[in-house]
């Protein structure tokens, strides 16, 4: 170990302490400790190498190798995304939680042999133990030179494998440089990949976009639609395909990485997509990024209509065997929806009540709505309402099919804990009741015993609750 890496570390032993959840930005001295030094930020992040089933439904699961962030629940594919800015040093440091040699191997440069996470290591001695045995850690650091997007991803071998078994197991994810004058806008990263090794059921996608496949792709969301109507979709968004919400106007830079073993293609619908790294601003021919193996690029996207727009790998049998995607754009400037009117309302219900011990009372009137849960008509919901039992009555004012569930928690409901981008309720506390899905314009009762405390009201279907469905509710 150097002698700033020394100092570095044992400044961190003072500030982390413990598990790092999110990255830690802090300012140290970099040579030798001495006045004068110029002062550098380190962004530090801990991850860990753990096992994550991912669930598509109908018993078809892939057992997945991950990382994920300490502290998180679970792992996801791809893995956590890093920042850095350039002149920043980057620290991560890495937990093998698995049963075979795995690293962190990056597509950085200008850094140590120590930090390069692959068979070299071994070979020449230097950071031997960057090639990361079960149940060992090892610490990484990068200073990066030039903004971009990067990755990182298992360089292993272990277990009588090859390498490409251990990154398509879902050992990967991006990391973002930017320049120090970037100006900030949504950025969104997306992985094109072929499926791991280790699955289980008979309809596991062959090809997939950050850890998701629909085999059958537009056709089988058409059918799905076709079988169940809009919840059919819906229920398949983030599970089987990949979503992103914006807004017509709203400039968004979309990171794609293919890291499978053949030629992937992006393609999104009705966009112009303007290279920032291949074309130097350019947008590409018949907007299609063309991806080899291993390759990236940065494309800009500002949606001018609203709609449901696809994207999908253009290599086409690729997008039938599972590769598919929507961006959800909305017009900011459309008219506020009128609520529907499902069932009778007293004006009583813009002041929602709930009253112990009464099978008929009025009751707690919600509304759902994108992305909200509110009292009726968007009104604030009480303060507080009494022990004893309740009805919920609740109206799902928008477009999208939604659910409400009431969880008993004393966590803060922004906070609760996220798996799959779904609240994992068994983690959260007490799970009290919930409704079936409800259909837009639709409405349904939810009847419960509410003792004294705090309670999380929320909505559950997939990325619901991370876009803002959920509020508090405290019964006295």
């Amino acid at each position: 170990m150097n002698a700033n890496r020394g100092i570095m570390v044992a400044l961190s032993s003072l500030v982390v302490g413990g598990a790092i959840a999110a990255a830690i930005i802090i300012s140290l001295a970099l040579a030798g400790g001495g006045g004068g030094a110029d002062a550098q930020t380190l962004r530090e992040y801990n991850l860990e190498i753990v096992g994550t089933d991912i669930d598509y439904g109908g018993g078809n699961v892939w057992h997945a190798w991950t990382f994920k962030e300490a502290g998180q629940p679970a792992g996801s594919v791809p893995g956590p995304t890093l920042h850095v800015t350039v002149g920043e040093t980057l620290r991560v440091n890495v937990q093998n939680n698995l049963d075979l040699v795995h690293s962190f191997h990056t597509h950085l440069t200008n850094y140590d042999q120590e930090d390069d996470g692959a068979q070299t290591n071994t070979i020449s001695g230097v950071g031997s133990g960057a090639m990361i045995p079960p149940g060992e850690s090892w610490t990484y650091e990068f200073e990066p030179t030039e903004p971009g997007i990067y990755y990182y991803h298992c360089h292993s071998a272990d277990g009588g494998l090859h390498i490409t078994q251990h990154i398509h197991q879902g050992l990967y994810g991006a990391i973002v440089v930017h320049a120090p004058d970037e100006p900030p806008v949504r950025e969104e990263v997306i992985f094109m990949s072929e499926m791991g090794h280790e699955i289980e059921g008979e309809n596991v996608p062959n090809f997939i976009m950050n850890g998701m496949g629909l085999p059958g792709g537009e056709h089988a969301l058409e059918q799905a639609f076709a079988d169940g109507g809009f919840d059919a979709v819906a229920a398949q968004l983030n599970v089987t395909v990949p979503a992103f919400e914006a807004e017509v106007g709203e400039e968004l830079r979309v990171h794609l990485v293919n890291i499978g073993d053949q030629i992937h293609t992006f393609h999104a619908h009705n966009v112009n997509h303007y290279s920032e790294n291949a074309l130097n601003g350019d947008a590409w021919p018949a907007n299609v990024v063309p991806l080899l193996p291993g390759a990236a690029d940065t494309v800009r996207l500002t949606f001018s209509k609203p709609g449901l727009w696809l994207f999908h790998c253009h290599v086409v049998n690729h997008a039938d065997a599972g590769m598919i995607g929507l961006f959800i754009i909305t017009d900011p400037g459309a008219p506020d929806r009128e609520p529907p009117t499902p069932v009778p309302r007293t004006p009583s219900a813009q002041r929602p009540t709930a009253t112990p011990g009464s099978g008929g009372q009025e009751g707690v009137h919600i509304s759902l709505n994108e992305w909200e849960v509110s009292g009726l008509g968007g009104a604030a919901l009480p303060d507080t309402v009494p022990a004893g039992d309740a009805t919920f009555t609740v109206h799902n004012d928008g477009t999208t099919g939604h659910e409400f569930v009431v969880i008993k928690t004393d966590t803060d409901p922004g906070d609760l804990p996220v798996a799959n981008s779904k609240v994992d309720e068994a983690a959260a506390g007490e799970l009290i009741g919930r409704t079936d899905p409800i259909s837009g314009g639709a409405s349904d009762t939810l009847q419960v015993s509410l003792d004294p405390g705090n309670y999380a009201l929320i909505c559950n279907i997939v990325t619901h609750y991370e876009l803002g469905m959920y509020a508090r509710l405290v019964v006295e």
